[in-house]
């Protein structure tokens, strides 16, 4: 099974939903995809992956916790992750932030976009779609 670049390898057993804040990093100042630590050149589209919750909707989100990823990458974590694929809570307790730890209401939100711009609110790191091409919601 692949672990995801930008997991947190410290727990043992690995818990897909804790990520590695200094790896996450990484990925906004490098452009590295978050599933599989590589470039992501700038002619490569980004895709953006995050749950759709309560307060988020599918239409609307603008905005992701996790890096950005290749495409292709975005499709496999939602085939084999077994966080994303078997619909786990969002975030377990005390990993991120209270407001964003909610539970799926509706699946995940998948946004392919020209190009994003990560920035950080010294707290967490924030991930923007620009250029929007296309969104996908994939049900629970």
């Amino acid at each position: 099974m692949v672990v995801p670049f930008m997991v947190d390898l410290k727990p043992d057993p690995i818990s897909f939903a804790l990520l590695d804040t200094a790896l996450v990093s990484e990925c906004a100042r490098q452009r590295l995809c978050g599933i599989c630590g590589q470039v992501i050149e700038r002619t490569e589209r980004l895709a953006f992956l995050g749950a759709t919750t309560n307060t988020y909707d599918q239409a609307e989100r603008d905005c992701f916790g996790d890096p950005w990823m290749h495409e292709e990458c975005a499709r496999y974590s939602l085939a084999t992750c077994p966080f994303i694929a078997k619909r786990r809570r969002f975030r377990e307790a005390g990993s991120v932030l209270p407001e964003i730890a909610e539970n799926h209401a509706e699946g995940w939100s998948l946004v392919i976009a020209r190009n994003g711009r990560a920035f950080y609110d010294g707290r967490i790191w924030h991930f923007h779609p620009n250029g929007i091409r296309k969104r996908e919601l994939v049900k629970s």
